[in-house]
């Protein structure tokens, strides 16, 4: 896929590299991609009509949260999204190496949405959508609930 190809996702996609590629380390500043990307145009962007007037975010919360918070930023948030799905997926193999019915689809459900919202994000910028959250915060706590049903049996 090339700029001309496309209705202007790459070059967002590429407006946000030259951010990462001229602050790599802090990124420009937390919702600073919509105000700044103007700046950041080169001669192989198509659509500059989408970074004049109602700029828009990058459409891949990868490429957002490096342009916007840098590298630090970025490892934040996948050391984070990666704990979550690692911490869910050991409660589902304990729920399921245990005969726990309930946990192991509960799991196994939350599981697939998880993955599925980690997926939306490399073509929407979800980083800023409650759905994301909510079932990032939702794999500790099911594991908690099935490390104590496990308990209790």
């Amino acid at each position: 896929v090339t700029s001309g190809d496309s209705s202007g996702r790459t070059d967002l996609w590429r407006v946000a590299q030259n951010m990462i590629e001229q602050h790599p380390w802090h990124g420009v500043g937390l919702g600073n991609f919509p105000v700044l990307s103007s700046r950041y145009l080169d001669a192989s962007v198509h659509h500059a009509e989408l970074f004049i007037g109602a700029p828009r975010t990058v459409h891949n919360s990868i490429l957002e949260i490096g342009s916007e918070l840098g590298i630090l930023g970025l490892s934040a948030f996948v050391l984070f999204a990666g704990g979550c799905l690692l911490v869910l997926y050991r409660a589902y193999r304990r729920a399921r190496r245990n005969g726990d019915v309930e946990g192991t689809q509960i799991t196994r459900g939350l599981l697939a949405a998880l993955i599925s919202n980690i997926a939306m994000c490399m073509f929407l910028s979800g980083q800023y959508q409650e759905l994301l959250w909510v079932t990032l915060a939702l794999a500790p706590v099911c594991a908690a609930i099935v490390d104590r049903s496990l308990r209790s049996d």
